[in-house]
């Protein structure tokens, strides 16, 4: 198992599609049912090409009722869908989570159904941390004042089957500013945890308070047993934080992913009470980054 963290842009290769435009190398991943979207996000000088979203949500509805290409939402503990806030503005809806109501052993998470097996799944959303002064009131500073709250999970339902890759919080300066890091790359079914101790992401300091952040993970599961050729990777931003690769995450039934979750944090761990932490446009993608 190999971590790098490159800290610069991913640039994806790209191939013209016969009636125009662009399609990533991904594109044979492509699953049957799925929506075709293509579009471009350009942000700190590089090119991101998006296909096979196979879900998107805006929470436009105002709540999780939407489905999409078999994907649903499976659950929200301490966390819901809130009116005139949003990362296009003081207008729309986010999910605003709640990360201090569970008490001792609380979580504020948000669960989805892939709705099908898929062996690689790009997740994209935008967070937002308050800072504290944000006008109207977003709740205080957001600062961590421990480790283990999880930041995401994706697996093989049943959750303790395997692959199941993750993502957590690490408390950082005594200030409270933290990081984004995988916590455990497999959970086999056995119960053995292979864990990945590496490759922290940048601290989450001031200047990534109070802005809504881009957050995006790439999993991929072995392609058969005993070969360690899976990979983990985070981008921050569009700019790589750490790329986990030679994992071993194959199952004898061949399953991929099918469920997971945002956030899943750990209540107590956070340093002051009524801390809010805001997620919007959440996607999902089976051939390339959203």
């Amino acid at each position: 198992m190999t971590v790098s963290s490159v800290g610069s842009a991913w640039n994806p290769i790209l191939i013209p599609r016969p009636g125009g435009g662009w399609a990533s190398y991904e594109t044979s991943r492509i699953a049957s049912g799925a929506s075709i979207e293509s579009s471009t996000d350009v942000a700190a000088g590089s090119a991101t090409v998006t296909d096979a979203i196979l879900f998107s949500d805006d929470f436009s509805s105002g709540d999780f009722s939407k489905t999409e290409n078999g994907f649903s939402w499976d659950g929200a503990t301490h966390c819901e869908v809130i009116s005139g806030f949003s990362r296009h503005g003081n207008t729309g809806n986010c999910v605003r989570f709640d990360m201090d109501a569970g008490g001792a052993g609380g979580v504020a998470e948000l669960r989805f159904l892939i709705g099908s097996t898929q062996p690689q799944v790009w997740r994209r959303f935008y967070i937002f941390f308050p800072l504290g002064t944000e006008s109207p009131y977003r709740g205080p500073k957001a600062l961590n004042s421990s480790n283990n709250n999880k930041f995401g999970r994706i697996y093989a339902l049943p959750e303790n089957n395997y692959p199941r890759y993750g993502e957590s919080f690490y408390a950082g300066a005594a200030g409270g500013d933290f990081n984004i890091g995988p916590q455990a790359g497999i959970f086999p079914g056995t119960g053995t945890v292979s864990q990945v101790g590496s490759g922290y992401s940048q601290d989450f300091t001031d200047a990534m308070r109070g802005r809504w952040v881009k957050i995006e993970f790439m999993t991929k599961g072995s392609t058969s047993a005993g070969t360690p050729n899976g990979e983990h990777q985070c981008w921050i931003d569009n700019v790589e934080q750490w790329h986990v690769t030679g994992l071993n995450s194959y199952e004898a039934s061949g399953r991929g992913f099918n469920g997971g979750y945002i956030l899943g944090a750990v209540d107590t761990l956070w340093q002051h009470a009524g801390t809010y932490v805001y997620v919007d446009d959440f996607a999902l993608s089976i051939a390339g980054r959203a």
